[in-house]
């Protein structure tokens, strides 16, 4: 294979919290809204045998981006909340490569690479026998493979493709196979952010369940996950 990997030489990712709350005045049944967001960019390195460069880009492991969400209480033992989720991304790391390519944009038709992608649209119903969620937002199953309790998700995900992957392999100094990196990788995780109705158990001595049922690309989409999380032991 004549495709090096392409390296992180270094990586600034710049997080700028927002964080607002608007309190009514009924305590304790008080709506809450939080408008949150981040600015993430990297300087990235690719060297592929023949060519070298470097790319300022928009870091896909966890993009520029900014939401909103909110909560409050239905009726008593029942709250409902919805989150909003944007992203804004300029030359994304994902998409950036040797070969020419026209701009990339979410809006058809458009001459700018830049362009507002749906991330969450997603609402839910809370209560004593779980909860509802309804709307686009993350399957049942989605984030099994990326369970990391390092907290160095950004730098180290499971996500190779995040970061190169609009790449082609090289068949020779002036030749590209047409398969990029991003078309042969897969990390084997599950759905993310489509539009699905999901349930999620209380949470019985560490364990809950999930499952969802939803349609992505004009695809059925059935997941089931069971998930455990407490400390063993001294092992923490």
């Amino acid at each position: 294979m004549n495709l090096r990997k392409s390296h992180l030489a270094a990586a600034v990712g710049a997080a700028l919290m927002v964080g607002g709350t608007m309190v009514y005045a009924q305590a304790p049944a008080t709506p809450t809204v939080q408008v949150y967001g981040q600015v993430s960019r990297a300087l990235m390195f690719a060297d592929d045998g023949t060519q070298s460069k470097w790319f300022h880009v928009d870091n896909e492991a966890s993009g520029t981006r900014f939401g909103f969400t909110g909560n409050a209480q239905a009726m008593p033992g029942l709250r409902a909340g919805f989150r909003i989720e944007l992203d804004l991304q300029s030359n994304e790391s994902q998409r950036v490569s040797f070969t020419p390519a026209g701009p990339v944009s979410n809006f058809p038709g458009s001459t700018s690479d830049v362009g507002f992608s749906e991330r969450h649209m997603d609402t839910w119903l809370e209560g004593g026998w779980g909860r509802v969620n309804l709307g686009q937002g993350d399957g049942a199953a989605n984030g099994a493979t990326e369970s990391d309790l390092s907290g160095t998700g950004m730098a180290n995900g499971i996500g190779v493709a995040d970061l190169g992957g609009g790449f082609q392999y090289r068949t020779s100094t002036s030749g590209f196979s047409g398969l990029t990196v991003g078309q042969s990788i897969n990390q084997q995780d599950f759905e993310s952010r489509y539009d699905r109705i999901m349930y999620v158990t209380p949470s019985f001595s560490g364990f809950r369940a999930q499952a969802s049922w939803g349609q992505k690309a004009n695809t059925d989409a059935k997941e089931f996950s069971a998930w455990y999380g407490g400390k063993l032991g001294g092992l923490g």
